[in-house]
């Protein structure tokens, strides 16, 4: 299904469409989400809830109220922060801490154990 494995983002009355595989992390700012992507960063209004909602079930995870990451490009999990494959460094809110490891541990799990 191309519909699943993409978004399509409208911006100014455009339409985008992103490859979910590519994004590394969705920010939240001003009522825009701007998705972080392998190759490019788009900026479109949108609410956090509703993307997580949508993205969850793609390995992405809350790790803070403006952070929504693709757990896939996580690279490290330090205490209060995470490092992304490309060297980004995202706070992790110690309100998310315990529920992302949760998350963390059992998205990673068969390949951890």
């Amino acid at each position: 299904h191309l519909e699943k494995s993409r978004l399509v983002l409208t911006k100014e009355g455009q339409n985008y469409t992103v490859k979910i595989e590519d994004i590394l992390y969705v920010e939240v700012f001003n009522h825009n989400l701007t998705y972080h992507c392998t190759k490019y960063d788009i900026t479109a209004p949108g609410i956090m809830r509703k993307i997580e909602n949508r993205l969850k079930e793609h390995g992405f995870v809350r790790v803070h109220n403006s952070y929504l990451v693709n757990m896939k490009f996580i690279e490290r999990v330090q205490s209060q922060s995470l490092i992304l494959k490309d060297g980004t460094e995202l706070q992790l809110a110690r309100s998310k801490k315990d529920a992302f490891r949760r998350t963390y541990l059992d998205f990673w799990g068969d390949e951890l154990g």
